[in-house]
């Protein structure tokens, strides 16, 4: 399963020896001998109102309390499989967990209320949080070419690099940043220093929401899909840990504890904050040169001289004016980046094929489309206005659910 929203749960104490003594009733140990310093299990629970998948795996660590790590995609749990996202992280954290609760409830019947009730979200701690962005072309055939020079663009400025010059890694293997899994026909993944971006456009039935089948009008089902299909869809997963943000001319992290995540302890818009991150590593937010300058850029000899070289096909890499210090490469690199828009560690054969020019302007976050004002995306979106509505929906299946599972027990 791929990352989406990831709690990271640690009961206390009392809870914790409440469900370890509910394991060894429920689950026959499958270890021989002395059990190993750290154990992971994994198992799923599937939403009884969408049957979406959500993952849980134990840590048990010798010595120390159990610690739980559930992940699922909250849209796909609440409205459906392959549901588009809004980015409600403050809503669907306390509903991610209550699901987390359920599950460990029927994975042990025998463990006390209690110790349910007194797992909070003072044990829970955000790990990973989606973000999703889509921009809207006025036609398929333009959201598969931005597609497609999305594609090409990160290739060559991600793909194609150099590696900073230093002593002990210039010459070790660089591996590729740019995926395209082998199960999707209409989607490739950029590893990112916090996380990664999925980039697709949903072109096959399969990528569709399962909600569209709900739509009883044939001709009302094809517009939907036309309408899907002229979006392009960016899923971002952001590790908490790795992410950081700059305001006031200061360095934060976004809060692991979903209660701070209001707008008075966050003023701007932090999928915002994700979003120029994103730009940032697919050298999307600096219009990069694609032909040679015309004039002189006024800049020093020694930058010129650097330029100059590099525009002539000179791997610069060790140029005399920078010697072997990495320091002082990152320095050029930062100036002739900022003051002549070329990166010095792309050949200039393939930078002058980067889309940086063409594609920064089109995907800023002022341009993004806002699936809650859709009329006829916003149903099968979760959203502020149906999150309430799904999370009552689900709910009520899981009471069936209950119901039926004790039924069934007597």
């Amino acid at each position: 399963m791929s990352s989406g929203l990831t709690l990271e749960i640690v009961p206390d104490e009392s809870a914790s020896a409440a469900i370890a003594k509910a394991y060894k009733q429920h689950h026959k140990s499958d270890s021989n001998g002395a059990p190993a310093k750290t154990r992971k299990t994994r198992t799923e629970w599937n939403s009884p109102s969408t049957g979406a998948a959500l993952e849980i795996c134990r840590i048990e660590a010798k010595g120390y309390r159990d610690t739980f790590l559930c992940t699922g995609h909250p849209s796909d749990t609440l409205i459906g499989k392959r549901a588009l996202s809004g980015n409600l992280i403050n809503k669907v954290v306390p509903v991610h967990l209550d699901q987390f609760k359920y599950w460990l409830k029927t994975e042990l019947p025998s463990l006390p209320t209690s110790a349910l009730d007194a797992i909070t979200e003072d044990h829970c701690r955000i790990q990973t949080i989606p973000a999703h962005i889509q921009f809207a072309f006025p036609t398929e055939t333009d959201a598969f070419s931005a597609f497609l020079d999305l594609h090409r663009h990160c290739k060559v400025s991600l793909d194609s690099c150099y590696r900073m010059p230093t002593r002990t890694s210039t010459w070790k293997p660089q591996h590729a940043r740019v995926l395209t899994p082998s199960d999707q026909r209409h989607a490739f993944t950029v590893l990112l220093p916090f996380g990664q971006v999925t980039i697709r456009v949903k072109r096959d039935f399969d990528d569709f929401p399962a909600t569209f089948r709900k739509t009883e009008d044939a001709d009302a089902r094809l517009a939907l899909a036309s309408k899907l299909r002229c979006l392009l869809c960016f899923e971002v997963e952001v590790d908490l840990s790795k992410f950081y943000y700059v305001s006031d001319d200061l360095t934060f992290q976004l809060p692991t504890d979903r209660r701070d995540w209001t707008h008075a302890k966050l003023p701007d818009d932090p999928i915002k904050f994700v979003w120029d991150a994103v730009l940032y590593e697919l050298w999307l937010n600096v219009p990069l040169l694609t032909t040679e300058p015309e004039s002189e850029s006024k800049l020093t000899w020694q930058l010129q001289e650097v330029l100059d070289a590099y525009l002539a096909g000179e791997i610069v890499l060790r140029h005399r004016h920078m010697g072997l210090d990495s320091k002082d490469f990152a320095k050029y690199r930062e100036a002739l980046i900022n003051r002549a828009r070329v990166d010095i560690l792309t050949p200039w054969a393939i930078s002058k094929l980067n889309l940086s020019g063409l594609l920064g302007p089109q995907l800023s976050y002022e341009n993004r489309f806002d699936l809650r004002a859709d009329i006829d995306l916003a149903p099968h979106t979760l959203t502020a206005d149906t999150v309430d509505d799904a999370i009552t929906e689900m709910d009520s299946a899981i009471q069936k659910h209950e119901a039926f599972r004790k039924k069934m027990r007597a």
